[in-house]
C-alpha cells in the first residue's frame, strides 16, 4: 500500500484521482483551499476511515505550502507519489487582453508552487 498526496483535490479530476486510489486500498492525503466546504473529499474520508487525510493548502501561498508539508509529516511518516494537481485558469484570459496581476496568479500556482510543493514534502519523499 503506497502513501499519495494529491493537490487540487476538491473537484475535477483531483477528486476523481482521490476516488480512484482509494477504491484501490491506497492512502491518500488531499489537499485543496476549503476543507470545510470540500463535501465529495469529506464524504470519501467518512467512507473511507484512516485511509484519507484532507488538508488545507492554497497553492498561491507560500506559507500555507509550508503548512501542509508541517501537516502531511504529522500524517505519515513517508509520501511514495505527489501529484501536483492544483491549478488554475483564469476566466476570460486571452491572448491580446492578458493583465499582468493575472499571468502572475497563473504563473505562482501553476509553475512555482509545484516546484515549493517538492521542496516542502521533499524530507517525506
Amino acid at each position: 500500500m503506497s502513501r499519495y498526496v494529491v493537490t487540487g483535490a476538491n473537484r475535477g479530476l483531483g477528486l476523481e484521482l482521490v476516488r480512484q486510489l482509494l477504491a484501490g486500498g491506497e492512502r491518500v492525503i488531499a489537499g485543496c483551499r476549503r476543507p470545510g466546504q470540500a463535501q465529495a473529499l469529506n464524504q470519501l474520508a467518512g467512507a473511507y476511515p484512516g485511509h484519507l487525510h484532507v488538508l488545507p493548502l492554497d497553492a498561491a501561498s507560500e506559507r500555507s505550502i509550508v503548512e501542509f508539508a508541517r501537516e502531511a509529516a504529522l500524517v505519515a511518516e513517508r509520501v511514495d507519489v505527489l501529484i501536483n494537481n492544483a491549478g488554475v485558469l483564469v476566466a476570460g484570459e486571452r491572448f491580446g487582453t492578458v493583465q499582468a496581476t493575472a499571468l502572475a496568479e497563473s504563473f505562482a500556482v501553476n509553475a512555482s508552487a509545484p516546484l515549493l510543493l517538492v521542496q516542502a514534502l521533499a524530507p517525506l519523499l
